[in-house]
């Protein structure tokens, strides 16, 4: 059964995605290690991502394992 939150869920997943590609685009691993701003921005979106998928498979496991 579908939740009335899965589409704000699938939302908040784009976005951080979305967010964390960006904010990559360009960057060694060098950059990321030295930039203190830019590990936490990525590693909380990353954080958004993985609760957001925990409560997907909570509330609409079917959209989560398709």
């Amino acid at each position: 059964m579908r939740s009335e939150r899965t589409p704000r869920t699938l939302e908040q997943i784009k976005d951080s995605v979305s967010f964390v590609m960006t904010v990559t685009e360009g960057k060694t691993l060098a950059d990321y290690s030295g930039n203190r701003l830019l590990r936490q921005a990525v590693e909380r979106n990353l954080e958004i991502v993985g609760e957001a998928v925990g409560r997907l498979r909570r509330d609409d496991p079917d959209t989560a394992f398709h």
